[in-house]
């Protein structure tokens, strides 16, 4: 059973990666957390969930 959700990984084609994070940012409310270096340069986003 899960619990709780600390944080997601959006990952969407690098021409949907705008709209997806304003809509998971933005209209969800999730704060954008940063990716590890190593794993920026891949695309995608971060976010955190605390306690969902």
């Amino acid at each position: 059973m899960i619990l709780t959700v600390h944080n997601v990984q959006i990952i969407v084609s690098r021409e949907q990666e705008q709209d997806a994070h304003d809509f998971y940012s933005n209209v969800l409310g999730l704060p954008t957390t940063p990716k590890p270096a190593a794993l920026a340069k891949r695309g995608g986003f971060w976010l955190e969930a605390g306690g969902v």
